[in-house]
Formats: structure tokens, C-alpha cells, sequence
């Protein structure tokens, strides 16, 4: 099974299973004392609460969550919920891609868009130069499902990892960098949406 586009580290459900492997192995090897024998026992449910809810509220609170960072965090905590967002994967990309990166998205689409092209030849004719038109397209007004449109979802998952791994770790340094530029004695704080905007413009653009 393919890792869901924001498992950057591991199968979570592949991960479970291994370790209830590797505790009930435990278990058949060391006594325990039965439940009755022991009055502090306590029956522990296999799943937690929040995964206990039905599939469609499941799916409600993976719709809900704004910020791509927070959608990976949960993906990975949960195999219930690995496998959950496998239903709607795409939908759930397109979204979280749209909300996190804003008015970026085309700028994160280009950049996608030319790594595949120079992935796709270990030397580009010298008569061919990658160009992003100035920028031309999409138009101000577009939306993000125009923008994301004839993607592939192998594409959002690229995107979604270029983000998480590069983009995003980089912002905050080069922000931390800047601010130490100006004086040393200035400790790091939060940015603001423009600032932030405007940081993860530039590095896409760079």
C-alpha cells in the first residue's frame, strides 16, 4: 500500500500491527495474573474514543482540519484514521494544499510542474529553458480547483512533501536569519500571514 501523501516516516497501520505483534508475543512468554485475581484491573479498549465515532463524522474531522501540518500529524497517529483519509485522499489534498498555501498555490504548482521536467531528462536541450511565463497563468482570480486542475494526485503528494520537508522548515529559518540579521539581541517570534506569505512566495520562487 502506498504511504498516504503526508506519512513521511512510516505506515502507521503497518507500525501498529507490529507492535501488537511484539505484545503479544510478550505476553504469551511472561504470567500474568487473570483480571479476577487482580481488583485495579482495567479493561482498555483497542481503539480510542475519537476513533471509536462512525465514518462519517471520521471523515468530518478530517475535512475540518485547515493546516496540511495538522492533517499529517493525525494521519500518522492513527491507522483508523490512515485508512479513512484514503477514501477522499485527493479532495483532502487539494483542500489542505489550498488553506496552507493560499495565494502561494500556483507558485507551488510551478515549481512541481518544473521538477517533473527536469526530472524527466538527465540534460535539457540547450534550445530549451524551463520558464514560468512571468507568472501569466492562473489568473488573480482563479480559484484553487482551477489552479489544481489536471493534477495528478501524485502531483498533490509531491507538493504536500515539498512543503512539509523543504518549504516550510526553510520559512522559519530564513525568517530566524533575517531577524538576527538586523540585531542579535532580537529573539525569534511568531510571523505574521503576510510575512509568512510573502517568506514562502519568495522560496518558491527562488
Amino acid at each position: 500500500m502506498e504511504n498516504p501523501a503526508v506519512d513521511l516516516a512510516v505506515d502507521p497501520a503497518a507500525e501498529a500491527a507490529s507492535i501488537n505483534k511484539t505484545d503479544q508475543s510478550k505476553t504469551s512468554t511472561t504470567s500474568q495474573p487473570s483480571p479476577a485475581s487482580s481488583p485495579l484491573a482495567v479493561t482498555v479498549g483497542p481503539t480510542s474514543t475519537l476513533e471509536r465515532l462512525p465514518s462519517e463524522l471520521r471523515r468530518q474531522i478530517l475535512f475540518s482540519i485547515a493546516d496540511l501540518e495538522d492533517l499529517r500529524a493525525l494521519v500518522l497517529a492513527s491507522p483508523v484514521y490512515y485508512q479513512q483519509h484514503l477514501l477522499d485522499r485527493r479532495a483532502l489534498l487539494e483542500g489542505a494544499l489550498s488553506r496552507t498555501l493560499g495565494s502561494v498555490l500556483a507558485d507551488s504548482l510551478a515549481v512541481q510542474e518544473s521538477r517533473e521536467r527536469f526530472e524527466s531528462s538527465a540534460r535539457l536541450p540547450e534550445s530549451e529553458t524551463i520558464s514560468v511565463k512571468g507568472y501569466d497563468w492562473p489568473p488573480q482570480w482563479a480559484t484553487s480547483s482551477e489552479i489544481l486542475e489536471g493534477c495528478s494526485e501524485k502531483d498533490l503528494v509531491a507538493m504536500a512533501r515539498f512543503y512539509l520537508t523543504i518549504a516550510q522548515p526553510l520559512v522559519l529559518n530564513c525568517a530566524a536569519l533575517f531577524l538576527w540579521n538586523l540585531d542579535e539581541s532580537l529573539e525569534d517570534c511568531a510571523l505574521s500571514d503576510t510575512e509568512r506569505t510573502r517568506f514562502l512566495r519568495a522560496l518558491y520562487r527562488f
